[in-house]
Protein backbone atom coordinates (compact mmCIF):
# COMPACT_ATOMS: atom_id res chain seq x y z
CA UNK A 1 0.00 0.00 0.00
CA UNK A 2 2.68 2.17 0.88
CA UNK A 3 4.46 1.77 -2.40
CA UNK A 4 1.43 2.56 -4.12
CA UNK A 5 1.00 6.04 -2.80
CA UNK A 6 4.50 6.93 -3.21
CA UNK A 7 4.26 5.95 -6.75
CA UNK A 8 0.96 7.60 -7.43
CA UNK A 9 2.77 10.92 -5.79
CA UNK A 10 5.76 10.51 -7.56
CA UNK A 11 3.61 10.02 -10.98
CA UNK A 12 1.85 13.45 -9.77
CA UNK A 13 4.93 15.46 -8.86
CA UNK A 14 6.64 14.23 -12.32
CA UNK A 15 3.31 15.16 -14.43
CA UNK A 16 3.35 18.77 -12.99
CA UNK A 17 6.64 19.18 -13.43
CA UNK A 18 6.91 17.99 -17.36
CA UNK A 19 3.20 20.69 -17.44
CA UNK A 20 5.41 23.29 -15.76
CA UNK A 21 8.00 22.85 -18.28
CA UNK A 22 5.60 22.76 -21.50
CA UNK A 23 4.02 25.64 -19.96
CA UNK A 24 7.17 27.68 -19.93
CA UNK A 25 8.40 26.76 -23.35
CA UNK A 26 4.81 27.90 -24.60
CA UNK A 27 4.87 31.04 -23.10
CA UNK A 28 8.25 31.79 -23.56
CA UNK A 29 8.97 32.71 -19.96
CA UNK A 30 12.43 30.42 -18.28
CA UNK A 31 10.68 31.33 -14.38
CA UNK A 32 7.43 28.94 -15.59
CA UNK A 33 10.04 26.19 -15.59
CA UNK A 34 10.87 24.37 -12.49
CA UNK A 35 14.32 24.53 -12.49
CA UNK A 36 16.64 22.93 -8.96
CA UNK A 37 18.41 25.49 -7.40
CA UNK A 38 21.54 23.33 -8.47
CA UNK A 39 20.09 23.63 -11.98
CA UNK A 40 23.61 22.20 -13.99
CA UNK A 41 22.13 24.22 -17.97
CA UNK A 42 23.73 23.46 -20.91
CA UNK A 43 22.70 24.56 -24.21
CA UNK A 44 24.45 24.47 -27.51
CA UNK A 45 23.26 28.43 -27.85
CA UNK A 46 23.97 29.22 -24.45
CA UNK A 47 27.02 31.71 -22.99
CA UNK A 48 29.92 28.98 -23.19
CA UNK A 49 28.16 26.92 -25.29
CA UNK A 50 27.68 22.92 -24.03
CA UNK A 51 31.39 22.58 -22.90
CA UNK A 52 30.72 25.77 -20.07
CA UNK A 53 27.32 24.55 -18.46
CA UNK A 54 25.37 27.53 -16.06
CA UNK A 55 25.26 26.30 -12.69
CA UNK A 56 22.89 27.53 -10.44
CA UNK A 57 19.29 29.00 -10.74
CA UNK A 58 20.30 32.65 -10.37
CA UNK A 59 23.44 32.30 -12.66
CA UNK A 60 20.60 30.44 -15.28
CA UNK A 61 18.11 33.33 -14.73
CA UNK A 62 21.19 36.09 -15.26
CA UNK A 63 22.89 34.41 -18.01
CA UNK A 64 20.18 32.63 -20.23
Amino acid sequence: MNKMIHDAYRKKVLKNATEAYFEGLRKKSFSLIPFSDEVIFRAPIAPGGVHEPIVGIINLYEHW
